[in-house]
């Protein structure tokens, strides 16, 4: 998730929003008090922003009147403040995206792990000209390996070629531009309970009850 400078998220400047974000993020939970501090501004100026962030679910109120810090609060924390991407290069990233997945399960002995799932989601979704970045969804599967594939993929890390299967992949798919490419594991996206579109594969079995 990376944010546009010249636009107000929930009222709030972009970075003032990911300091408080990052402030915040790993406590287990917090009180109005502690997000004012955080944010900058008296209790009253705070606390819509902070009933905002609820409703989109950034945040959850607990039992004990404070909030929890959702997934989106903690990839809040780690966003940036971008001059964003036009729609049209957004559009090509993701062709090359699909390009790429498409290419990962053709390689075998290259990558262990196959490419079973893609979804966007985010601000790719709507109509905005420019995006703060593309926000992919991603289901991996390691494969069915034959003995001799099994035997490859020994020699292979032996020799200091592979590293994580699975970072591999998402290293694969971000084309080395990690600062236009976010990807998530479909599951936190599902859980998460945000709008998303396949653009590759389908959905594993447990999830397809979710499709939207």
């Amino acid at each position: 998730m990376n944010l546009l400078p010249d636009q107000l998220y929930f009222g709030v400047h972009p970075s003032i929003l990911i300091a408080c974000a990052d402030r915040l993020a790993a406590r287990e939970e917090f009180d109005l008090d502690a997000f004012a501090a955080a944010i900058g501004a008296p209790s009253w100026e705070a606390e819509p922003v902070l009933h905002e962030m609820k409703a989109a679910g950034f945040v959850s109120l607990v039992a004990s009147g404070n909030y929890l810090p959702e997934m989106k609060f903690k990839q809040l924390a780690n966003s940036r403040v971008t001059l964003g991407i036009p729609r049209s290069e957004a559009d090509k990233l993701v062709e090359r995206v699909l390009a790429k997945a498409r290419e990962i399960n053709a390689k075998p002995y290259e990558f262990v792990c196959s490419v079973a799932c893609i979804v966007v989601f985010g601000s790719y979704l709507g109509d905005k000209p420019v995006l703060g970045d593309i926000d992919l969804g991603v289901h991996i599967v390691e494969r069915n390996r034959s003995p001799k594939d099994k035997q490859e993929f020994i020699r292979l890390l032996k020799s200091g070629k592979l590293f994580s299967p699975l970072n591999k992949t998402y290293a694969a798919l971000r084309l080395r531009q990690p600062q236009k490419i976010s990807i998530h594991d479909l599951q936190e996206v599902i859980e998460l309970e945000t709008p998303y579109k396949i653009i590759f594969g389908a959905l594993p079995l447990e999830a397809a009850k979710g499709t939207r």
